[in-house]
């Protein structure tokens, strides 16, 4: 299964990482966990290796970058990918409806907004990269580096999100770059399998337990009940305490270029 990516880890690069961190785990989805490169390599295969935002072209050419069987163990001949330049959103759908994946530029302003218990800032507003993956009845996986619990309430990993609200972000990320209800993304394939062929993932993947107290959290938003409160106490203590570190990792800097 495909392990979120803190993007806030201390590196040099961490403030413009998003991008960067999204197509690792973009490159970890295609091949089943098999190659999971770091950011330097990335980096370096996307041309980009100062402290400098990504952009989908760069998000592209790392991923197609591999195409090698040797530099994929030997199981796969490459990975492919396409590029979405001002483009339909419903283009993006129609990729995740066949079980793919896409890293999708949004306007953070208005994803954490739309998804204040599911975003991984509360201050952020600035252009960002995320994965997702998994549509089903109107809900994708997103896989925000951000969502790495280091304040009360931020999910610790990838949390269910209603598509239209990660739609709306990507069309807001659009008009900023002067294109309105266009969006900026590269849509992920499985990769190919020696001798050819794809291995899809599992179409039913269950909401990981931090997903599931992201939606308790956003339902007693609403209802403010005592037995969902304690409910919600009772989630979060099983799955730990929130890593208690101070807010300024909540600044990182736009991390996608117009």
């Amino acid at each position: 299964m495909t392990q979120l990516q803190p993007q806030l880890t201390g590196i040099a690069t961490e403030s413009v990482d998003c991008g960067v961190r999204a197509t690792s785990m973009a490159i970890d989805w295609a091949t089943h966990g098999l190659k999971v490169p770091p950011v330097k390599v990335l980096r370096t295969r996307m041309g980009k290796t100062d402290v400098v935002p990504t952009n989908p072209g760069d998000w592209y050419t790392a991923i197609t970058s591999y195409d090698t069987a040797p530099e994929l163990g030997g199981q796969y001949e490459r990975l492919t990918a396409s590029k979405l330049e001002a483009a339909e959103p419903s283009l993006i759908l129609s990729h995740l409806r066949r079980h793919k994946a896409a890293v999708v530029a949004v306007d953070y302003g208005l994803y954490r907004r739309l998804l204040p218990r599911k975003s991984g800032s509360e201050s952020f507003d600035g252009l960002h990269g995320i994965l997702f993956t998994g549509y089903k009845d109107g809900m994708v996986t997103s896989w925000d580096s951000l969502l790495d619990g280091r304040y009360a309430g931020c999910p610790d990993g990838p949390v269910r999100v209603p598509w239209a609200d990660a739609r709306d972000a990507a069309m807001k990320a659009g008009a900023t770059v002067g294109h309105p209800g266009k969006v900026y993304a590269v849509l992920v394939n499985p990769a190919t399998k020696l001798g050819g062929g794809v291995i899809l993932p599992p179409v039913d993947e269950p909401p990981s337990l931090t997903s599931i107290l992201a939606d308790l959290r956003a339902l007693n938003d609403d209802l403010q009940l005592a037995d969902l409160s304690d409910s919600i106490a009772d989630l979060e203590s099983l799955i730990g305490p929130y890593r208690g570190q101070a807010d300024p990792g909540d600044q990182p800097a736009t991390g996608v270029q117009p």
